[in-house]
């Protein structure tokens, strides 16, 4: 197979190649390519570009810095010797180009390719490589019990392999082979030690595409300014101690040989560098802190503004840490969005209605030394929904393969198949998602756009829209519908969210759809007793006017409130705003770029809620329920997409809750209600008038209902509760009255979404919906650990 790709594409590769070399030849003279033009053009300017990299993505540290000096002595003191005896031998040659000079034979130029080749070798490690993934490497596979074993079989094996390779090609004779047989024969002593010492660390770490990627970049790069260099004469290799097998016509395989080999050694030194100064020194520094960590963090203060779930779980994690935490909330209860409403015995959920993701629950709970089934007691629901389309068609979606087979076989004959796929694909989204994308802290652009993180964004369709992926699965637009309402979790379009979010309906389908006995408020509720006993102090009816700034350390030096207190901020405090991340820029901090960004960014949909008490249950209403509108698209064209006009389409699609089918929320015979209708957030500068949307979307709303369940339901709604986007925007000062925070589009997740440290203010952070990684419950508990690691690692750094 090789052969015949060689035979079919070689020549046209060869071609290309040539086209390149006269293109560069026209641009860049290369007829007068001399050793040290050569350096300007190829080797000075990456090794500009890559240091400026690692500047700016602080990829280096004092360690790196010490094994990359001793690595350039090491590399001087052998390299010398090897090119003064291959010059002497005739095995390179240089032209009649003028050299600066020369020393034990060899040019000066060449010296300075010794450096140069190991520092953007070295660098391009330190790039690919953060001390985040060193850290995970050593904590999973050098810490543990046996985990580094210099020795191990795998290391003797491989180098036997070596060995046995190396004396094969020095048992062939003939002069064409004595420079590939040098090449080997000398860096024999090097390769041999490295790769019993490290070779299984190499292969199985975690990261070793990493380690590949930072060995076969640079290696490329050479080959091209190697080949060019003898393209045009800049040196030359001796044909008679040469096989003259080239690559592309023009590159020696020994001078390709080389390069890898060299590159190997370079990237395996840094990487055991890491490695051995994290076992000979300080016997793991951050562990070893972490077993004392009170010492580190009781003399740490933490100020949260805003008791939302966000705050609430970071107050927990933090106290278990040892920080002393205090909570500042401006209602006279904690919760946030995660809030309960009470109307003459009927309990509502005011926002979340369901948990999905359980294991981030467990997580969460986890991480303060509690059990989350120890507090909260959990219902499955099922039927996951009630699915009703305005023909009056209804189906049930259940999280049983059986019964769903059954539902969408009847839709689209032979799509059961594709419906697996699709869960399939979802179970690998979830997973990519919380183990790389939002399971974890970016210290910069590069971690997020790198060349191992960008195959897992193309594995998670990030540049497809939901809907499309989904039309590629079915042709039914019901079964497309069924399976795209769950945006609305997210607050966004089916047809401008991520195909990514087919995570959502794994979840639901797979882990299911739960609910707590005594509402969503159970959450909020256990949280807040939890971090209590572990140390965390609340202090209700604080409403925090200002973040107060000193100018001179840039760090946040105090809280001011609307009832006129303050508190001071010591230098060495934390502050973490839980507070909705635009509202807080926009009115709390001083003025700063982040606003003029925030105006720029796309915020979620808001939403018309009804709360109505009722005085009789109607069976037909499931726990969840999902009215779908006979205009789908436009439904969320009005809602996401409409710059004008009114924010609340004609018939909207929207969801009922019903919890009562899952717990006691009403006086006996009674039941209680949520509506929740998909609504445009405000706009800048239009007036609208909320009163008139509100009793439009509400006459919408009971006239889908009353078909559903064949009656008036107004006559029977006892008491009523409404919140509009103003009520969003006033009572939980929400940016634009937008429920779900900031939008979930590609350019506002991972990195590129408003982080949960301040580029500025060194000792304030954000936690919640419109930080990393996101809302909806789940990911602000995410949130939270997130949150608490960057405090965790910054206090420890310090320290």
């Amino acid at each position: 197979t090789a052969t015949q790709l060689t035979r079919s594409f070689g020549p046209k590769v060869v071609v290309v190649h040539r086209m390149m070399m006269r293109s560069l030849h026209d641009v860049l003279d290369f007829d007068n390519l001399t050793y040290y033009r050569f350096h300007w053009i190829f080797t000075i300017p990456v090794f500009v570009l890559v240091s400026l990299l690692v500047y700016v993505t602080r990829r280096f540290n004092a360690i790196r810095f010490y094994a990359l000096c001793a690595l350039l002595v090491g590399v001087y003191v052998t390299a010398t010797p090897w090119d003064s005896f291959l010059v002497h031998n005739e095995v390179w040659t240089y032209s009649t180009k003028p050299v600066l000079g020369v020393f034990l034979e060899v040019p000066y130029e060449e010296y300075f390719f010794f450096a140069i080749q190991t520092l953007i070798s070295a660098l391009f490690y330190c790039l690919c490589m953060p001390q985040r993934v060193i850290d995970d490497i050593h904590q999973r596979e050098v810490r543990r019990p046996g985990g580094f074993k210099p020795f191990h079989p795998l290391n003797i094996a491989g180098t036997g392999l070596i060995l046995a390779g190396v004396a094969f090609l020095w048992s062939l004779d003939g002069r064409q082979y004595f420079y590939l047989q040098c090449i080997l024969v000398y860096f024999l002593v090097f390769i041999c030690i490295q790769t019993i010492v490290g070779l299984r660390l190499f292969l199985t770490a975690p990261a070793n595409l990493r380690l590949a990627v930072a060995i076969i970049i640079p290696t490329l790069y050479y080959w091209i300014a190697d080949g060019t260099a003898i393209y045009y004469g800049t040196w030359n290799i001796a044909e008679p101690t040469s096989t003259m097998i080239k690559l592309l016509d023009v590159l020696p395989v020994e001078e390709a040989v080389f390069f890898f080999v060299t590159n190997v050694l370079i990237v395996q030194t840094m990487f055991l560098g890491d490695t051995l100064y994290d076992l000979l020194f300080g016997k793991f520094k951050y562990a070893e802190k972490m077993k004392d960590l009170p010492k580190y963090t009781k003399k740490r203060n933490v100020k949260i503004v805003g008791a939302g779930v966000g705050g609430l779980a970071l107050a927990g994690r933090l106290s278990k840490l040892g920080f002393k935490v205090d909570v500042y909330e401006m209602k006279d209860h904690a919760g946030g969005r995660l809030d309960t409403l009470e109307m003459d015995g009927h309990r509502f959920d005011l926002g979340p209605s369901l948990i999905l993701m359980p294991e981030l629950f467990e997580e969460a709970y986890q991480a303060t030394g509690h059990n989350m089934r120890d507090h909260l007691d959990l219902v499955s629901c099922n039927p996951l929904y009630g699915v009703h389309f305005e023909d009056g068609e209804s189906v049930e979606l259940a999280n049983d393969l059986r019964k769903m087979k059954e539902t969408l076989e009847k839709l689209e004959p032979g799509c059961f198949p594709q419906f697996l796929r699709f869960l399939d694909e979802g179970y690998v989204h979830y997973r990519v998602s919380v183990d790389h994308i939002v399971g974890r802290n970016f210290s910069s652009w590069f971690e997020y756009f790198n060349p191992t993180q960008l195959p897992l964004l193309l594995t998670m369709h990030t540049f497809t829209t939901f809907y499309s992926y989904l039309g590629g699965l079915f042709k039914s637009e019901r079964i497309k519908q069924l399976l795209s309402f769950g945006n609305l979790y997210l607050g966004v379009s089916p047809y401008k969210a991520m195909a990514t979010y087919s995570l959502l309906q794994y979840t639901e389908y797979c882990d299911g759809i739960w609910y707590p006995r005594g509402g969503m408020y159970r959450i909020t509720q256990s949280l807040q007793t939890i971090s209590e006993g572990l140390g965390a102090k609340y202090h209700f009816k604080k409403e925090v006017a200002n973040i107060d700034v000193d100018p001179s350390s840039q760090k946040v030096c105090g809280l001011s409130f609307k009832d006129g207190t303050s508190i001071s901020v010591d230098k060495d405090d934390i502050v973490v705003c839980n507070a909705d991340l635009p509202f807080v820029y926009r009115n709390l901090l001083p003025p700063g770029p982040v606003v003029s960004r925030l105006d720029k960014m796309r915020y979620t949909s808001s939403t018309i809620m009804f709360y109505w008490a009722v005085d009789r249950v109607f069976p037909q209403i499931k726990h969840h329920n999902i009215f779908l509108s006979g205009d789908y698209s436009t439904s969320f064209d009005d809602v996401f997409e409409a710059e004008s006009g009114s924010p609340v389409p004609d018939k909207p699609s929207f969801y009922v809750n019903a919890p009562g089918r899952s717990d006691k929320v009403a006086p006996p015979g009674k039941d209680s209600l949520m509506v929740l209708v998909p609504v445009g957030h405000l706009r800048q500068g239009e007036e609208e008038d909320w009163e008139a949307l509100r009793a439009k979307a509400r006459k919408f709303v009971l006239a889908r209902i009353n078909k559903l369940i064949g009656t008036d339901l107004a006559p029977h709604i006892l008491r009523e509760k409404s919140y509009t986007p103003l009520d969003w925007l006033h009572s939980y000062n929400l940016d634009k009255g937008a429920t779900f925070g900031l939008s979930h589009s590609f350019t506002q997740v991972g990195y590129m979404r408003p982080r949960n440290k301040h580029a500025r203010h060194d000792n304030l952070y954000f936690v919640g919906a419109s930080t990393h990684p996101g809302s909806g419950v789940p990911l602000v508990l995410l949130s939270a650990k997130l949150t608490a690691e960057r405090v965790l690692k910054d206090v420890l750094a310090r320290s």
